[in-house]
């Protein structure tokens, strides 16, 4: 029997994007025949609550401690940890389901990493335009912490897509030519071609409530301005000043099982982040029928609004032209064709069903 080693931020596959992209992989391997390890961060300290069918590898120190320099300490002694493990155990498959690169990292040959930001977040671009600021910002972090950037160390990368591909060889002025283009997926075809049209409240935003990626200082900004109040669904440490907002109104936290039921009472999801993978909630928007509304900061928002679909606004507006531009938008948009529109690119790009394909089709390579 194969043996594949899954590295994963948490054992818990029902939290978030990376969380369940991981138990996907698992359930494909799994109905591959192939005996699965997972090494898990772990870190919310879930451990203690999950039961799994397969073997999850915890470190010895924990990942989050009060203290934000013995956190990364702990976080350097799980990856020498880790280096440790790989190196010692023969693994025919090892997939890398996380987000963090350090120059003292081991990658064999047989290692894929799944993109799960943008290009420019892991070269630093993202923090500035200008190409050397960012490298030289890049190269002080790497000094300091040991960062290094993983699409550099890893050979064998599962891209978003195409366009982030494309635009991964022109900045590095390499050929990934060992690698995939696999999109994320929420639901099956059949899930997404069952959400029906019905008269929808207008705006809704699902996902956490920080101020560093997400944006949510922008978002209650620019809420000030607009025409319609913004459903917020979520947790962090921004829930109390939501609370207060007059034209915002807090609904409380998504179960993931009610996800598709949520967007789909509303015509828009709206996303300000700094930076984004490519937004599994805008994914999740999608496939129930509900049209996007982005800042144009992360290469995916431009297909997530192609052909029109919602609407994208520029990286740089300011929260009350921002403000102007959706309620321009919605006072004229037609909420039948755009929730089809909506619903026709979720299926064209972002279901199980072809999440799956490509991935069986990978696998079976080792």
């Amino acid at each position: 029997m194969k043996k594949a080693l899954i590295i994963t931020v948490s054992p818990n596959h029902t939290y978030g994007g990376t969380e369940i992209y991981a138990g996907k992989l698992v359930n494909i391997l799994k109905s591959e025949g192939w005996d699965i390890t997972e090494f898990s961060y772990d870190i919310r300290n879930e451990k203690s609550k999950i039961k799994s069918s397969h073997k999850i590898i915890y470190p010895k120190n924990k990942y989050m401690h009060k203290s934000l320099f013995l956190t990364w300490i702990n976080f350097i002694k799980i990856k020498h940890e880790l280096n440790k493990f790989k190196k010692n155990n023969k693994f025919d498959l090892i997939i890398n389901d996380t987000i963090q690169g350090f120059w003292w990292e081991y990658v064999p040959d047989n290692e894929i990493l799944i993109q799960h930001n943008d290009i420019d977040f892991y070269n630093f671009k993202f923090v500035c335009q200008n190409k050397f600021i960012a490298w030289l910002i890049s190269f002080l972090v790497k000094i300091f912490s040991g960062y290094k950037d993983q699409i550099k160390t890893h050979k064998r990368i599962v891209f978003y897509d195409e366009t982030n591909k494309e635009y991964a060889s022109k900045f590095y002025k390499k050929d990934f030519h060992e690698s995939w283009c696999i999109n994320l997926s929420r639901f099956t075809k059949d899930q997404i071609q069952k959400v029906k049209y019905a008269t929808r409240n207008k705006i809704v935003y699902v996902g956490r409530l920080d101020k560093c990626q997400k944006n949510i200082n922008f978002l209650i900004k620019l809420s000030k301005y607009l025409d319609h109040q913004i459903c917020v669904y979520g947790k962090g440490n921004l829930e109390r000043k939501i609370r207060k907002q007059k034209n915002m109104k807090y609904c409380g936290v998504v179960d993931n099982k009610e996800v598709q039921n949520i967007f789909s009472q509303y015509l828009s999801s709206i996303l300000v982040s700094n930076f984004e993978g490519a937004s599994f909630s805008s994914i999740e928007s999608l496939s129930s029928s509900t049209q996007c509304i982005l800042r144009d900061t992360f290469l995916c928002a431009k297909t997530l609004t192609e052909n029109n679909t919602g609407l994208l606004l520029d990286k740089n507006i300011s929260p009350k032209k921002c403000a102007k531009k959706i309620n321009s938008y919605l006072s004229n948009c037609n909420i039948k064709e755009q929730c089809n529109k909506a619903k026709k690119l979720a299926i064209k790009y972002y279901t199980d069903d072809q999440f799956e394909k490509k991935w069986r089709q990978l696998i079976r390579q080792f």
